[in-house]
């Protein structure tokens, strides 16, 4: 009888509190996902019921957007986030004056400002490569890794090299001090010579690591070689 006690306390007791977790985190999840989906058909509601009414201008939306992108090549920030508010005023998915209003609080040193930006531009399109990129550093910036990984993995997918090169070299600082990241740092890294052959800070993070973790040259070369990458 002890035995059988024993048993149900060790064995089944955890895996019906696993099940019933596990029940309710789909509940929950579930439930979030309803709400989400309910907030957008509202959202998309009030948009149409804004162009119906005019609310919506897109001819002046972009008049004042052009402005302001003249005034943050001028470096007149002030003014420049005056007429981005404009165009968003005229057009609430304005997504480039969402994301050049995030250029313009980077510039002025407002982080969190920036990040708020760059997230209204995830929200419009969520595969915004510039967008992902930018708000990936800027949460690099601030120290919350956890935030940037997905936003760097986002951005690799462009066509430009330089962009994959970055993105990589973020999500290996980012993955070597997670545990067990030290291969999938370096296989970041060796991307980052596919598209940058001369990148610098790859390779010494590629040697720092190697050194830190016991990894083997052979090990690494294989890496190489499976992204056909050569260093000189």
């Amino acid at each position: 009888m002890v035995i059988i006690i024993i048993i149900i306390s060790v064995i089944v007791i955890p895996i019906v509190i696993r099940y019933i977790v596990n029940l309710i985190s789909q509940k929950i999840e579930e439930e979030r996902k309803q709400a989400e989906l309910l907030r957008k058909q509202e959202e998309e509601e009030k948009w149409q019921e804004d162009i119906r009414t005019g609310k919506v201008n897109f001819a002046k939306a972009e008049i004042c957007y052009d402005l302001g992108t003249v005034y943050l090549k001028e470096g007149k920030f002030d003014e420049a986030i005056k007429q981005f508010n404009f165009a968003i005023e005229s057009n609430s998915r304005h997504k480039d004056a969402y994301c050049n209003m995030g250029i313009v609080y980077k510039e002025k040193g407002d982080i969190d400002k920036a990040i708020e930006n760059y997230l209204k531009v995830l929200s419009l399109d969520l595969y915004d490569i510039a967008v992902n990129f930018n708000l990936g550093l800027a949460y690099m910036e601030k120290k919350q890794s956890e935030y940037a990984q997905p936003c760097f993995l986002r951005a690799t997918a462009s066509t430009d090299n330089h962009i994959n090169a970055i993105a990589h070299l973020n999500l290996g600082l980012i993955e070597v001090n997670q545990q067990d990241g030290s291969l999938s740092a370096i296989d970041h890294w060796v991307k980052v010579l596919k598209y940058e052959p001369n990148n610098s800070n790859a390779i010494k993070f590629i040697d720092e690591t190697m050194q830190k973790y016991g990894i083997t040259r052979e090990r690494v070369m294989r890496i190489f070689n499976d992204y056909n990458v050569r260093i000189s």
